[in-house]
């Protein structure tokens, strides 16, 4: 079960790597045992990234 979990996260890892989100010092291993300051510095990586600015915003003007 641990090689799955292993094979899922990098799967999402390289995801995230082809979409340009920085992921420094994150490996699949980090993110599978549970280390909750790297989890919680990947989740806070994805939302930056992903965030829309609000100059994307159609509604403001």
């Amino acid at each position: 079960m641990r090689f799955h979990r292993l094979q899922n996260v990098q799967i999402a890892l390289d995801f995230l790597r082809r979409r340009q989100v920085k992921l420094v010092n994150i490996r699949n291993d980090d993110i599978t045992d549970g280390n909750p300051k790297l989890t919680l510095g990947l989740i806070w990586t994805i939302i930056l990234h992903f965030q829309p600015s609000s100059s994307e915003d159609p509604t403001r003007d």
